[in-house]
């Protein structure tokens, strides 16, 4: 079952169906609610609405390797996670102030849709 949950509370709607390697969410509620943590066969993806576009992330801080970035704060082209502080580019995914980088994920928009691209998570030799 595919899921939204607004960060910032425990609403939730139905994703539209996605493909093995996609997500799919309303592009209008997404904008509306500038920021939504899609779930989808046990994964985890943060969309957030910015100036320079729609990111997509996983909200995994690197720090303690928990999920905690979809509590954080976002200033402009940046995220700081709410356990420590760290923060994070949008832009790049590196870390601004701690270590490491988060992960993002390609998005692309249509007239309805945010899709996001997730990665295979196969070994390379797996992948054919």
């Amino acid at each position: 079952m595919h899921s939204v949950n607004d960060s910032t509370s425990n609403n939730s709607s139905r994703l539209a169906p996605s493909s093995e390697r996609c997500i799919r969410a309303s592009l209008s509620e997404l904008r509306h609610r500038q920021r939504m943590l899609v779930e989808c066969d046990g994964k985890s993806v943060l969309l957030i609405v910015t100036s320079a576009g729609i990111v997509a992330l996983d909200p995994t801080c690197p720090h303690q390797h928990v999920r905690s970035l979809d509590r954080g704060t976002t200033d402009g082209d940046t995220i700081v996670c709410p356990n420590h502080g760290w923060t994070f580019s949008l832009r790049t995914g590196k870390a601004i102030v701690g270590s490491g980088c988060i992960r993002l994920y390609p998005v692309h928009t249509t007239d309805a849709e945010a899709i996001v691209e997730l990665p295979d998570e196969r070994p390379r030799w797996m992948q054919y």
